[in-house]
């Protein structure tokens, strides 16, 4: 920060691009995952994983493809147990 060169702006919606350092390895540890597959499941039945937890730092509209398509893998995981 240079001093005197502060400055307010109004603004109605800031989105804040700070970069992304990988996944939270500590919440795959406390429930278990150790593998993540290309379904977007894990090695936890109970755990799916997408955009950039699964894949790695990337584009947002990847991360709104998974998120899609994590929810379908979800949506048929859900018809299975119900079926059972």
């Amino acid at each position: 920060p240079i001093e005197g060169t502060e400055e307010v702006i109004k603004a109605d919606l800031v989105l804040l691009a700070m970069g992304f350092t990988g996944a939270e390895t500590s919440l795959f540890e406390q429930f278990g995952v150790q593998s993540v597959y290309d379904d977007y499941s894990t090695n936890n039945n109970q755990v799916f994983v997408a955009g950039d937890a699964r894949r790695g730092p990337s584009l947002v509209i990847w991360g709104i493809r998974e998120g899609r398509k994590t929810a379908e893998k979800i949506d048929q995981e859900l018809r299975v147990m119900v079926a059972q």
